[in-house]
């Protein structure tokens, strides 16, 4: 959650916000193996299926800087690896 409320973010459509986070350790990895700091939290703004209204749906998942060059605007990209990391949570 401290991610969700603190990092940077970019509106990617009218329903759809990325945002994004660098840690102080690897947080996860990537696809080709590589280990990574950095996390993309999407948060989707979806209507309910039953009754009216909407639900907002969030899922994080490990990304590479490069990825984040290519989807990211300039000025988000430059606060992120200025902004201070954030602490990898710990569940007891």
């Amino acid at each position: 959650m401290q991610v969700f409320n603190l990092a940077a973010g970019q509106l990617v459509n009218e329903s759809t916000i990325h945002f994004y986070a660098r840690f102080i350790e690897i947080i996860g990895h990537l696809k080709n193996g590589a280990s990574t700091e950095y996390a993309r939290i999407e948060c989707t703004r979806e209507r309910r299926i039953k009754g009216s209204g909407f639900r907002v749906q969030l899922h994080s998942y490990p990304i590479a800087m490069k990825d984040i060059d290519i989807s990211a605007v300039p000025s988000l990209r430059i606060h992120l690896k200025s902004e201070k990391q954030f602490k990898v949570p710990r569940v007891a």
